[in-house]
């Protein structure tokens, strides 16, 4: 699986576990699959697209000059998606 694959490339650049409990420490490297096509999935260790890709200009702004108008990006009709 394509995650488990980034989570060792975070390992072997030296990224330790987060403790339980610890968010938004600072890390090595972080890789994060945010976004695929049309494919959707909600799971324990993964969730697609990200729940707040959308709200993080430092992927909207990448992302938006790779697509074409003809791409649209569907969300979860999940109250997570609205913009606090």
């Amino acid at each position: 699986m394509l995650l488990r694959e980034l989570k060792k490339l975070e390992r072997f650049f030296g990224r330790e576990k987060t403790p339980k409990g610890k968010k938004w420490l600072s890390r090595c490297l972080d890789l994060d699959i945010l976004w695929w096509e049309d494919f959707h999935t909600v799971g324990e260790e993964l969730t697609l697209p990200h729940p707040r890709f959308m709200n993080r200009n430092f992927v909207i702004t990448p992302l938006s000059e790779i697509l074409s108008r003809s791409q649209k990006i569907k969300k979860f009709d999940d109250p997570k998606w609205s913009i606090k």
